[in-house]
């Protein structure tokens, strides 16, 4: 489910944007968070 929105997402915690800054998308953060 982690892939669901895109592949970089397997690459938490937060992976390089298209920005080159630190990424966290919205909808994973409090799901991650309560690992």
């Amino acid at each position: 489910m982690r892939t669901a929105l895109a592949p970089e997402i397997s690459t938490w915690p937060p992976y390089k944007g298209p920005t080159g800054k630190d990424f966290v998308p919205v909808a994973f953060a409090p799901v991650q968070e309560g690992r």
